[in-house]
């Protein structure tokens, strides 16, 4: 039987093709390893040679490896010998010492060598090799004793035993299946001009990042029940422009504007101020194929209504305006609820720095110890900032597919209301989501609005031009010192240059850039890199002519 490779024919290096000793290279050069082979004196004729093959054995290639030699029983004693880099050796050990684990992948199943942290497909199995093989472990190819060891395996190597086992055809390495992406989950940031292009963007993070995870529904009976929900944690969308979307936008992702607008809205489309364009409210466009039971008409009104339904748990609105009172020491009678909406303005009216325009919707008291019917939506803080009133608000569970817009159009009448009586224009809106999550139910609806993402730039949805996106850490421009022949980079904001790099490479530019957070959008940082490598060639060819 002669050693056949079904995998990385040309990265294998064959010896003697009827051998029954394999080398296992790991990070070290092949080349490397055969010098030091030839120095002790090790047979490598092509003829007589027990070496059958010598190849590398980097960590991706763990599953190829063991099929080529599913394939090839007859390699019967494999030799470890080299850098150690990323744990393949181990991963090799143990999948035939430990054999493997059933464990989730990304959202799927998959399988982990036992004692390790490296997972493998499971279509290969220690059970599945008539013989294991017999390993044997050397040091680094330069170490003085690996040539030793060498010398002395060959040496006392028995002879060679004739392989009766059948080949083994084995299943090929699977395509990669995942629901998921890796990321740190709790890390998403997310900032857009308007809420309807951010909600996007927020539904293609889950789609492609949320883990599956359990969370627990408090039911009216009182009893908690758990659902699965595809999940983020902590994520942070900044809409900088927070005023009501394109109408045909809204309606191609199934919202449509309500139609109870104020008369200005009528009379005066094209006049509309951002304030007043706020004003609009919308609605859930419902078909026949995606019923949902969000209600989002006049929902900018409710959510600025002090009064609560007494079959509701709480509102909003209740709980900004009407839910908590001031301390009663020294009131004959019960004083009237705080309006907390009316509290902030005030102060920021007659204080407009202030710190301390921070409300919390949550009553530790209450929805702590009952568990339910608790506010969803729990802080708000007001700050000017660069001139405008911004708006930061956390939610401590948000359902990314019927309630966030709905909850965005509903702060940014909070902040209208808030702006007008301060005094201030309205500006950016943040919000805080600790958890956010998309029912499994709702996934394929979800799926078919991440698609429609083609691109990170910036789409006019009028003429379909395609410009970058803006990256508010500023711009770069190249350009090459051919006195010092250096690669020379201005950072540039609002048309100034703030900052000059200097390095003799694009890498070493690179490495600048990366310490000082220069860039904030990853289209930016590729295309700059992509401009640093082509005006690194173009200045070594200029010096080469020089």
């Amino acid at each position: 039987m002669v050693f056949e490779a079904l995998y990385y024919k040309d990265r294998i290096r064959i010896v003697n093709p009827s051998g029954d000793v394999g080398i296992a290279t790991l990070w070290s050069q092949v080349d490397a390893v055969c010098k030091v082979l030839d120095g002790a004196a090790v047979n490598l004729s092509p003829e007589s040679s027990r070496i059958a093959v010598i190849a590398n054995l980097y960590g991706n290639g763990l599953p190829q490896m063991l099929r080529n030699l599913l394939w090839n029983p007859q390699i019967r004693h494999i030799v470890i010998v080299g850098k150690n880099l990323a744990g393949s050796r181990e991963w090799l050990l143990k999948f035939f010492e430990n054999g493997i684990e059933e464990v989730e992948f990304l959202g799927s199943t998959a399988y982990r060598i036992r004692g390790t942290d490296r997972n493998i497909d499971g279509e290969v199995r220690p059970d599945q090799f008539a013989h294991a093989p017999l390993f044997t472990v050397m040091g680094d190819a330069g170490d003085p004793a690996t040539k030793t060891a060498l010398e002395t395996f060959f040496t006392n190597l028995p002879p060679i035993e004739e392989c009766t086992c059948e080949r083994i055809m084995p299943p090929p390495v699977p395509e990669p299946s995942v629901s998921r992406f890796p990321s740190e989950p709790r890390s998403h940031t997310i900032v857009r001009d308007r809420p309807l292009e951010a909600w996007i963007e927020l539904i293609f993070r889950l789609v492609r990042f949320g883990y599956r995870n359990r969370v627990a529904k408090h039911g009216a009976s009182g009893k908690s029940t758990a659902e699965e929900r595809i999940e983020l944690q902590n994520v942070k969308v900044v809409i900088e422009s927070p005023s009501t979307d394109d109408e045909e936008l809204l309606r191609r992702f199934n919202f449509a504007p309500e139609e109870l607008k104020t008369q200005q809205d009528v009379e005066e489309p094209r006049r509309r101020s951002r304030k007043d364009d706020r004003q609009l409210a919308f609605e859930l466009k419902l078909t026949e194929e995606d019923r949902t039971p969000s209600d989002f008409r006049d929902y900018q009104d409710r959510i600025l209504d002090s009064n609560r339904p007494t079959d509701i748990g709480y509102t909003y609105g209740n709980r900004l305006r009407g839910y908590f009172f001031p301390r009663r020491e020294g009131w004959d009678d019960a004083p009237p609820p705080l309006d907390t909406l009316e509290i902030v303005a005030e102060r920021l009216r007659h204080e407009p720095e202030s710190r301390h325009a921070y409300i919390s919707l949550w009553d530790t008291s209450v929805d702590l110890p009952e568990g339910r019917n608790c506010p969803c939506f729990v802080t708000a803080f007001f700050r000017r900032f660069e001139g405008v009133l911004t708006f930061t608000a956390t939610f401590r569970a948000h359902n990314a597919m019927d309630a966030w817009m709905k909850n965005v159009y509903g702060l940014m009448a909070i902040q209208r209301h808030v702006a007008e009586r301060a005094g201030m224009e309205p500006g950016p809106i943040t919000v805080i989501s600790h958890s956010i999550s998309i029912d499994v139910a709702s996934l394929d609806r979800a799926k078919k609005i991440a698609e429609s993402k083609t691109t990170d730039d910036v789409i006019d949805p009028a003429t379909g031009k395609i410009e970058p996106r803006f990256d508010p850490n500023g711009s770069f421009a190249i350009t090459v010192d051919k006195s010092a022949w250096e690669l020379v980079v201005e950072h540039q904001h609002n048309g100034m240059v703030i900052h000059q790099y200097r390095g003799k490479s694009a890498e070493e530019i690179e490495r600048q850039l990366a310490r000082d957070c220069a860039l904030s959008v990853i289209s930016h940082a590729l295309y700059l890199g992509r401009e640093l490598a082509r005006k690194e060639m173009q200045m070594r060819a200029e010096r080469a002519k020089a």
